[in-house]
């Protein structure tokens, strides 16, 4: 079931017989005598309403209202809310990515194909309980979040510090599913992202090796800085960076699934609100890793790569 929907056009009424639509640098101009009958469908075109009612509310024969909205279409200016898994119509955040992967310059098949292909992947998230909530809470409008591993398309790991046991146990993960895992982590006033670990790239312990090694007395830094993140309590961000945190990772999820080219492939994000600084860093595979495999299953699988 289609329910026509306009994109993030405005339009003004200009006559009878001419009216235009705009967004952004963009407008589209229409005149002639099937500008009343576009004007009589205009209020219908929100998302609620079926082609066919369309037709009943404005006394216009279906053919028409068919013929009109099929133009808009071809204009990019109207698109068709579709029915998820014949189960219910996309919500806001779906309807949002479909009209952005649109604006993507794709065509209208391979928008929906790429919609289509995001909103029924599956991830499972596991981490510090109030993150892995509030991410869940953010993704769960347009991708499939999921408690078996098994199921899972991606593996994601999210703490408010670098929690080596949890990461490595999901790295172990990742290796023995053959799925792709990316790591998220926020701390006080900084939070990085990724990268990506597939048996092509380097794993997480290559990773936390060469974590290690950047501190000036490793053994001593690194055990005081477990100590504390294992025994404080409370967990106090700069204002604002958590959520920037939770939607940086939400978009880079989806990055991940859709055509948009991930960075986070062989590359860990880190944003300090401080500094207002951001910064892609290169994760070098460490040689003879025993925990790394020579099959690159991402680029399998199809998943866009970039460096």
């Amino acid at each position: 079931m289609n329910y026509p929907i306009i994109r993030n056009y405005f339009y003004e009424i200009i006559s009878s017989n001419e009216l235009i639509f705009f967004y952004n640098k963009k407008n589209l101009t229409f005149t002639g005598k099937s500008v009343g009958l576009i004007i009589k469908i205009l209020p219908f075109l929100n998302g609620e309403y079926k082609t066919e009612d369309i037709s009943v509310e404005t006394s216009i024969g279906l053919s028409q209202v068919e013929e009109i909205i099929q133009l808009l279409i071809n204009k990019r200016i109207v698109f068709l809310k579709h029915k998820v898994n014949n189960l219910q119509t996309i919500n806001n955040e779906q309807s949002s990515l479909f009209n952005s992967i649109n604006n993507n310059n794709l065509t209208e098949n391979d928008a929906l194909e790429e919609f289509s292909n995001i909103t029924l992947k599956k991830v499972y998230v596991e981490g510090e309980s109030t993150l892995v909530g509030k991410l869940v809470n953010a993704v769960q409008e347009i991708l499939v979040v999921t408690t078996k591993q098994d199921e899972a398309d991606l593996i994601i790991g999210i703490d408010n510090y670098e929690n080596k046991t949890l990461f490595s146990k999901l790295n172990d993960l990742s290796l023995s599913k053959a799925k792709p895992f990316i790591k998220a982590v926020i701390e006080e006033q900084e939070y990085n992202i990724g990268p990506i670990f597939s048996t092509k790239s380097s794993c997480y312990i290559c990773y936390w090796n060469r974590l290690y090694s950047n501190y000036q007395n490793p053994k001593k830094d690194w055990q005081y800085y477990e100590k504390y993140n294992e025994n404080v309590k409370d967990k106090y961000y700069f204002p604002g960076l958590e959520e920037m945190f939770i939607n940086s990772l939400k978009i880079n999820i989806i990055k991940f699934f859709g055509s948009y080219r991930s960075q986070l492939f062989f590359n860990e994000y880190n944003y300090n609100p401080i500094k207002m600084e951001g910064n892609l860093n290169y994760i070098l595979k460490v040689p003879g890793c025993a925990r790394c495999k020579e099959v690159n299953y991402i680029e399998e699988l199809g998943y866009e790569v970039s460096r």
